[in-house]
């Protein structure tokens, strides 16, 4: 379509819909009014691209929404939004539902924005839609090799962002969250080094526990939980810390592991490892609460 023919169905359009006297009703309150948006309405799904960085669709979160359209009907109130490449910035939940329900979607164009993606990210913020592991994916479907190897790593070694994220920063604080979502993050092959070593220690231990009672079932799960898994890290980086030790203790006493909360698990842990040690020894762990204070 060439831009007379463009320029004639623009035309055609704000008549239709009536917008020409919506625009004069406008000008008479204020003869220097602006349009800050217009929002449309189009089934052509296949047009509005995803944005290159975006979180992946929720199935869960599309479910919610679907069941409110049934129940209150889409409003026109909350089109989605998109920039000048019709790249979504914000709603692809709701196109998502459109497409399903096979109903129009209502949209409004951004104008060009350095970052779309920012953009979007800002929004669902303010909105607590996005958590740590859509920022994570994120990144590294924008090509942050950090983010790459972390993806690759806890995938391939089967533990939780959670976990990762505590081996690598020994925190889980607001101050490591926003590292993360502001693409500081650090994994290279030196950290995955580290964490593999620790991993096997953990996965030693761990096995050393008998697997056929449910309680032996369910320790040996929680072994690889944040819980019992992090207080083991910190406990093997003290300088006296015997993994044989720990392996024969283990493997008669993990009953009396408390796997309650990472405090309650790092001291049972303790506990456990300096049972018959005497008080004077030097193979003695320290408390766990000093151990710990590397934890944020």
């Amino acid at each position: 379509m060439n831009n007379q023919s463009i320029e004639a169905k623009v035309l055609n359009i704000l008549e239709e819909n009536n917008l020409v006297a919506e625009i004069k009703k406008a000008i008479e309150l204020d003869e220097e009014v602006k349009i800050a948006g217009i929002i449309f309405e189009s089934k052509k799904y296949s047009k509005l691209n995803r944005l290159s960085g975006n979180r992946n669709i929720d199935v869960n979160n599309v479910k919610k929404i679907e069941s409110s359209v049934v129940e209150n009907g889409y409003k026109k109130s909350q089109p989605i939004i998109v920039d000048s490449d019709l790249s979504i910035i914000d709603g692809q939940h709701r196109l998502q539902v459109c497409k399903n329900m096979d109903i129009p979607v209502y949209f409004t164009v951004e104008g060009a924005s350095d970052d779309s993606l920012k953009l979007t990210q800002d929004l669902n913020r303010n909105q607590k839609n996005w958590k740590l592991s859509d920022y994570i994916q994120s990144f590294a479907d924008r090509g942050y090799k950090d983010y790459q190897n972390f993806i690759e790593f806890i995938s391939r070694e089967k533990i939780t962002i959670s976990l990762g994220i505590w081996f690598l920063y020994k925190s889980r604080n607001g101050e490591t969250q926003n590292k993360i979502k502001e693409g500081r993050l650090k994994c290279a092959e030196l950290e995955i080094y580290k964490i593999k070593s620790t991993l096997y220690k953990i996965r030693e231990l761990k096995n050393a526990i008998p697997s056929n009672l449910k309680q032996e079932k369910e320790i040996r799960k929680a072994m690889e939980s944040d819980k019992i898994a992090v207080p083991l890290m910190v406990i093997m980086e003290e300088l006296n810390y015997s993994q044989e030790r720990m392996l024969k203790q283990i493997s008669t006493l993990y009953r009396s592991i408390d796997k309650r909360s990472m405090a309650v698990a790092g001291d049972s842990l303790v506990e456990m490892y300096n049972h018959k040690l005497g008080k004077n020894s030097p193979n003695r762990l320290r408390a766990y609460n000093e151990i710990s204070q590397s934890l944020r």
